[in-house]
């Protein structure tokens, strides 16, 4: 088998084709190290024609809606700035990825939340993984993955990701089993059990995706995607995780709700301490009124919860206007600066 890494796949509509000009993510990103990792496995498609064992795949209709996360054009971009500058607002300025600026500053109209534990969390639609998207159907790709430099281990992974043989034919991605870690179907729940481990990659599990913690457990990081439908995660339990401890991520606990009902939700009986070189919780392009809740009676410690566009996303189709979708962190102080290092729990400890 002979497949290349790949970002998550998604089948675009017809009249929704990006612009040919967008760079690859590896030209881009430049550092694949700082960025998740994604299944080697290609998706089945219904534009699959087979000759002679090999794979052609439609290049407009199947372009991946992930490009869309990390390839802008210094054209678009430049075009954005000029119209927000006129309205004295800098979106280059506010952009956490850009290094010249080292934080983002603090916008008008900002959404700062007073933080204090939550007493209940919201009511989430779209519960169940791999549910109906308008406009796009059932996709079939949801899968909760683990991933290392070296290998991709699937705990549960939907029919359209797999691979091509030499000869053409089509096979499913295995599932494997892992020590300390393991899926339950039925409560769609995922529990850790004194495990240590790399990259946790999730998809389309829907909103109520949920992290049992049992014992003391560690991951490099938690990476979730939601697609127009729901990427949130609880993490409940009674025991302890540390994310990103060796700050090897930009990010240490992000999720991509890519326009979609998603957000972060911890139970009261956890530990939690996340990590990250430029922030350690990051919830993107949600439509939740809040998007990271914790349950009195957890503490957060190193910083407030904050939301909104001050956060501009690397994705030129929407960096000039979210409409009705936002951008949630937490933040350090008052101008606005992403907290690096975060704990969430019932006893203070000293940061």
């Amino acid at each position: 088998m002979n497949n290349e890494r790949n970002q998550e796949f998604h089948v675009l509509s017809e009249d929704c084709v990006l612009p040919d000009e967008f760079p690859s993510t590896q030209e881009y990103i430049g550092q694949k190290d700082e960025f998740p990792s994604f299944p080697s496995f290609v998706p089945l498609t219904d534009e699959y024609q087979g000759e002679s064992g090999s794979q052609e795949v439609k290049e407009e209709k199947h372009r991946r809606i992930k490009r869309m996360l990390f390839m802008p054009v210094a054209s678009a971009i430049a075009a954005v700035s000029i119209v927000f500058a006129s309205f004295g607002y800098d979106p280059l300025g506010n952009d956490f990825l850009n290094s010249s600026s080292g934080a983002p500053s603090s916008p008008s109209g900002e959404n700062l939340f007073t933080d204090h534990a939550d007493k209940a969390f919201p009511v989430l639609s779209n519960l169940e993984p791999n549910g109906p998207i308008e406009g796009f159907g059932i996709l079939n790709e949801e899968f909760i993955c683990i991933q290392s430099s070296t290998e991709d281990l699937y705990l549960l992974s939907g029919s359209a990701w797999g691979y091509y043989d030499e000869n053409g034919d089509w096979h499913t991605a295995p599932i494997s089993t892992i020590e300390g870690i393991r899926y339950d179907p039925d409560s769609n729940t995922l529990t850790l059990d004194n495990y240590n481990g790399p990259v946790l990659n999730v998809n389309l599990m829907g909103n109520s995706f949920t992290i049992r913690l049992i014992g003391d457990n560690s991951l490099d990081r938690v990476f979730i995607w939601g697609f127009h439908y729901g990427g949130s995660v609880k993490i409940t339990g009674t025991g302890s995780l540390t994310v990103n401890r060796d700050m090897k991520f930009d990010t240490g606990i992000e999720l991509l709700a890519e326009f979609s009902e998603t957000c972060l939700m911890l139970d009261s009986g956890i530990h939690l301490e996340v990590s990250g070189k430029e922030m350690a919780v990051i919830v993107h392009a949600t439509n939740m009124e809040k998007a990271i809740y914790y349950l009195e009676p957890l503490t957060l410690y190193g910083g407030i919860r904050r939301g909104g566009d001050y956060i501009i996303q690397m994705d030129n189709q929407y960096s000039s206007a979210y409409g009705d979708f936002h951008d949630y962190t937490i933040v350090a102080d008052e101008k606005g600066t992403p907290s690096k290092f975060v704990i969430f729990e019932t006893v203070k400890k000293s940061l």
